[in-house]
């Protein structure tokens, strides 16, 4: 056969392909060490009653989360180790994140810590902030105030 390109004949050259050989340039594009930070989606929504903030933590447990407030400042903090136990066969890349993580968002200053809940649920950090804007109303219910007890009442034995 021709090739219409360079007027000569084209040929193919056969050669043994191996699984083995390729291997190893599967993992050649690869950064060689895993990466040593972590930023968390977070999303922000206004709800009727203050925020909701929602932070991907994915492996995190409870216990290895801190929500904090400060002066105004609400950190979310996270911390991992890496899992040292033995386990059978060795990494050829780990990408599971074990370190530090840390967030911090402004607040309102009226915010107070008793304004806030945090949960952890399938790797899903949720913060509710309750707030009420300074400039927004809030109506106050008016109760009927106790009558006065009069000495007629008080004199009648009860039935």
């Amino acid at each position: 056969m021709r090739n219409p390109i360079s007027g000569g004949e084209s040929t193919m050259a056969l050669t043994r392909w191996s699984p083995f050989v390729t291997l190893p340039s599967l993992f050649s594009g690869w950064e060689p060490f895993p990466a040593t930070t972590f930023r968390a989606p977070l999303d922000v929504q206004r709800t009727e009653g203050g925020y909701r903030l929602q932070a991907a933590l994915p492996g995190f447990r409870p216990e290895d989360v801190e929500v904090t407030l400060e002066r105004g400042t609400l950190t979310i903090a996270a911390t991992r180790s890496e899992d040292k136990e033995a386990e059978q066969g060795r990494y050829l890349r780990r990408e599971v994140f074990s370190g530090s993580y840390r967030r911090r968002l402004v607040v309102p200053p009226e915010v107070t810590a008793e304004d806030i809940t945090a949960t952890l649920e399938n790797g899903v950090l949720t913060v509710d902030v309750e707030h009420t804007p300074a400039n927004q109303s809030v109506r106050i219910p008016v109760a009927p105030a106790a009558l006065p007890v009069t000495t007629e009442q008080a004199e009648q034995p009860a039935a």
